[in-house]
């Protein structure tokens, strides 16, 4: 389909507005934002490119020099007082222990790296003057066993983006069974969560801080109020038309996310990271 030039013009607009400009590389394909957008527009119809181009407007791109913000209001969104005196606090990686077994490295990996960071730690104070020992694995949750029961101590799970909330309860259920740790004793530290999955987290009794909370991002956006059946069809039958497994549709678990990180999180639309042979994408998981 050929775009026309007022949507391609808006699609200018729209990128120098959000400070990406039209000379932005993404870095696997090292076609320029723009290019990469108009052509995925070339594929669409016009009811369809005007969709893509209001996500577009509200996409949101957190970048490592975010980390540290987010990460302290975070904390600021989350009580600590009945830890104050805990002698040794457990940074853990949000990584669910069947990724562990296969050697997977997870986003909760990269950020617990980052938090390693003595800058980090000064922006937490529920970390201030404590003993911090980090778990990466469950060979270290093993060694720290018997101590687990005797110590004032709490957990610390740390993750960059909450989507549906569906590992976060699974890992944090599991760990508090199989290691008889009070769920008063865990928390959970996210830069970024989506809204429902935060809901469901709080239903569990999970505790947790988050820097920044986002919405879906067509069903729960009031400019699209009264369309949105409409427009999930219209995003639907695009994602069709570039073979999104059923898996990934509207993001995992219909997630409508709008957000890429250090790595995109696979709860955002596809049409932005998922990656097939018609097209590059902006925001490649990979």
């Amino acid at each position: 389909m050929s775009t026309n030039i007022k949507l391609i013009t808006k699609l200018h607009t729209i990128l120098t507005e959000k400070g990406w400009g039209t000379d932005r590389e993404e870095k696997k394909s090292g076609k320029k934002l723009f290019q990469i957008f108009a052509e995925i527009m070339e594929q669409l119809n016009e009811k369809q490119s005007l969709l893509l181009l209001h996500l577009i407007s509200k996409f949101k791109i957190y970048k490592a020099d975010n980390y540290s913000f987010l990460l302290k209001k975070a904390f600021e969104d989350i009580s600590f007082s009945n830890h104050q005196d805990a002698k040794i606090i457990y940074l853990i990686p949000l990584v669910h222990w069947k990724d562990i077994k296969k050697e997977k490295f997870k986003s909760g990996h990269s950020f617990l790296y980052q938090i390693q960071n003595q800058s980090f730690i000064k922006i937490a104070p529920p970390l201030h003057g404590k003993k911090i020992e980090i778990l990466r694995d469950y060979v270290a949750y093993d060694s720290k066993k018997e101590s687990f029961k005797t110590q004032k101590k709490c957990f610390i799970f740390f993750d960059d983006f909450i989507g549906t909330g569906d590992t976060a309860i699974r890992t944090i259920n599991e760990f508090s069974d199989e290691y008889n740790i009070d769920f008063k004793d865990i928390y959970l530290i996210s830069l970024v969560a989506m809204q429902h999955g935060l809901e469901r987290l709080y239903d569990s009794g999970v505790n947790i801080g988050v820097g920044e909370m986002a919405n879906k991002g067509i069903s729960d956006d009031p400019y699209l109020s009264g369309k949105i059946t409409e427009n999930i069809n219209t995003m639907l039958d695009i994602e069709k038309e570039f073979s999104v497994p059923p898996t990934y549709e509207l993001g995992y678990g219909r997630s409508e996310a709008l957000i890429s990180m250090i790595r995109t999180p696979n709860n955002t639309f596809p049409l932005f990271w998922f990656t097939n042979k018609k097209l590059d994408v902006p925001f490649p998981r990979f």
